[in-house]
């Protein structure tokens, strides 16, 4: 009997002095929109489209995503196609961005 209260003693006092369950603070999550943006051609193409030009295309997508996701999603390595931004940063209109690639 002392055996086994002494056993049971031990685990208890063993689940409450140990280390913390998780020590280390979990890394805070980066979103595409968090990391610095400012001088990648999506956020200055995104700036001039929305800000400058107010053109309707720069709004959010349906589905919520924005400028800079669609931009993003579009131009990297694996998407669809890419965009020539020399052409696209130079036009001073919403109708002339579409001649543009």
């Amino acid at each position: 009997m002392k055996l086994a209260l002494s056993a049971l003693l031990f685990l208890a006092l063993s689940a409450f002095s140990g280390c913390p369950h998780n020590p280390t603070p979990s890394p805070t999550p980066v979103t595409a929109d968090a990391a610095p943006v400012a001088d990648t051609p999506c956020a200055s193409y995104c700036q001039l489209v929305d800000t400058k030009l107010h053109c309707t295309f720069a709004a959010p997508t349906a589905a919520g995503a924005s400028c800079l996701d669609v931009c993003r999603n579009a131009n990297n390595p694996a998407g669809p196609i890419a965009w020539d931004f020399t052409c696209r940063l130079s036009k001073t209109s919403c109708a002339d961005i579409a001649t543009c690639q």
